[in-house]
């Protein structure tokens, strides 16, 4: 019975303190497309303006951060 007892105890605590959910990060720099979508996924203006396709588009600060 207190074998029960420490098993449920240790599952508990492990799910108490175990994963954490994800925590959304927001990236500082924007590439929005030459049809006004915003992607907010770049950490550096050079990230942004390398995944500009055929010069399209443009690269902003991201507005929320």
């Amino acid at each position: 019975m207190i074998r029960i007892l420490v098993l449920v105890l240790v599952a508990a605590a492990a799910m108490a303190f175990g994963q954490r959910p994800a925590q959304a990060r927001e990236h500082p720099w924007c590439l929005i497309s030459a049809f006004g979508e915003q992607h907010c996924q770049y950490d550096s203006l050079e990230a942004c303006l390398r995944d500009r396709v055929g010069g399209a588009g443009f690269c902003n600060p991201n507005p929320s951060g």
